[in-house]
């Protein structure tokens, strides 16, 4: 039986740059047997960028070390250890609908569904 796992920037940036949390993202990709690792087709702009910021911070030490890593994660995309999911606009219709069902705790009366007009709005625009 195998584990999807959907990840995030973040975490993904955790597998190939040493911080916090890189050991159970590391258990994940090498050690688990049953983790498939997934990311939306969006991160993969956002992983090199994360390390392109890296390397302007001066995390890391040069571009050869930027361009390994972004390499490698390229690499890992081409053997399928990270599999790539293809996020698309029509995913967003439904996206309301999933909020109102996943977040049953109202919001304070103040708050009440502010983002929801908004978030409609958007989302019937991108799907028009």
């Amino acid at each position: 039986m195998s584990i999807d796992c959907l990840l995030d920037t973040n975490s993904i940036v955790k597998y190939y740059h040493n911080e916090l949390g890189s050991n159970i993202i590391k258990y994940l990709f090498d050690k688990s047997p049953t983790a498939s690792i997934n990311i939306f087709n969006l991160h993969v702009a956002e992983v090199m960028s994360t390390f392109y910021k890296l390397r302007v911070k001066k995390i890391l030490k040069s571009d050869e070390d930027r361009d390994k890593l972004i390499g490698t994660f390229l690499q890992d995309i081409r053997n399928n250890k990270i599999k790539v999911y293809d996020f698309r606009t029509e995913h967003l219709k439904d996206t309301e609908r999933v909020l109102q069902k996943v977040y049953t705790i109202s919001p304070p009366v103040r708050n009440k569904r502010k983002y929801i007009p908004f978030l409609g709005s958007f989302i019937s625009e991108l799907c028009a």
